[in-house]
């Protein structure tokens, strides 16, 4: 069956009836007559199996040939769409262009009012700029006159002091600083007559001028304080004692200033350390008739309590006209405690 019909296999696809006939034929074969049919077999299969191997060969070749050719034409393609991408980029370049300058040209002239009334709004903020401008440079400008009314209240004060020559008449002149915010502060520079600065001065020479800006200060800008009050640390330290009796005297005339005076008068507070010169300012600073003083003696200070401290009452001892204009001793009941110490407790 395989020797007659190996020709016509050879050329057409073998039906499926052939296939069940060449099983019974195949089942029919003797054992002696396998081998021959296993050799007729080989002999049959052989050009198959390399015809197979030759179709798998040309398939593969095929691929190959195919994938080739297929990168070959993406190359050109890639290649072909760069060109074409450059020129429409070129070309867009060139469109884009005029088209923005005509927009740009469009947009200029339908803002155009806009921006004139923006210009107008400008010119408007900054006229009221150099309004305001000029008007904190009016209101912060060193005002002459009362410049040259504090000038001779500092002299008027510094005169009752012992002063060596060369201080007074002094000179004051006006400046500007910037302070860390960008704020322009103006205040005063103090020379004395022999050009010298307040560094330039002697410890108490200091403390006299600090005195004396400090009254004149109050006294010219009297009209814009709340208050008639002035309060003093320690003043007497830098002092002798003639300069202290000067300075107690300008405290008397503040604080018990007549009605003449009423206007100039005011409270004064002193702190003093210094038992000695306390005790001396003490008996220059005694009220006159009609006017009060009191003293305030610290004694401790705790925590829980706070301060602690005596409060005493100053009255004037000594003599004083009777009715018929006759000396005669005006005594009070601290006269006896002063020989133990300069204070009655109240």
């Amino acid at each position: 069956s395989l020797s007659n019909n190996i020709s016509r296999w050879a050329k057409a696809p073998l039906p499926d009836g052939y296939l069940t006939r060449l099983r019974e034929e195949l089942g029919a074969v003797k054992d002696t007559e396998a081998e021959k049919c296993a050799q007729l077999l080989d002999d049959w299969q052989a050009p198959r199996n390399k015809a197979r191997e030759r179709l798998q060969e040309l398939k593969e070749k095929e691929a190959e040939l195919q994938r080739r050719l297929k990168a070959s034409m993406a190359s050109e393609e890639v290649e072909r769409l760069r060109k074409l991408k450059n020129q429409l980029e070129r070309c867009l370049q060139d469109i884009s262009k005029p088209w923005w300058e005509i927009r740009n040209r469009q947009a200029w002239e339908e803002e155009k009012p806009l921006r004139e009334k923006v210009r107008q709004r400008f010119h408007t903020v900054f006229s009221a700029i150099e309004q305001v401008s000029g008007a904190i440079e009016n209101v912060t400008r060193p005002d002459e006159t009362l410049m040259e009314k504090l000038k001779g209240l500092i002299e008027t004060v510094l005169r009752r002091f012992s002063l060596v020559d060369g201080i007074v008449p002094l000179k004051l002149e006006g400046y500007d600083q910037t302070t860390s915010n960008a704020t322009v502060r103006r205040g005063y520079t103090i020379l004395t007559n022999d050009e010298r600065g307040l560094g330039h001065l002697s410890t108490g020479q200091k403390a006299q001028m600090a005195v004396s800006l400090l009254a004149a200060q109050n006294l010219a800008v009297s009209h814009m304080l709340h208050h008639r009050t002035i309060l003093l640390d320690d003043v007497t330290t830098a002092y002798d004692l003639s300069n202290l009796t000067r300075e107690a005297i300008l405290w008397r005339q503040l604080a018990y200033g007549g009605h003449e005076a009423r206007r100039t008068r005011r409270q004064v507070f002193i702190s003093s350390h210094h038992e000695d010169m306390t005790n001396h300012l003490l008996d220059l600073l005694v009220p006159p008739e009609g006017r009060s003083m009191r003293l305030v003696r610290f004694t401790g200070w705790s925590l829980e309590q706070g301060p602690q401290y005596d409060l005493f009452k100053i009255e004037p001892t000594g003599a004083a006209l009777n009715k018929d204009g006759k000396f005669t001793d005006k005594t009070h009941n601290l006269i006896n405690d002063l020989e133990a110490g300069p204070w009655q407790s109240a």
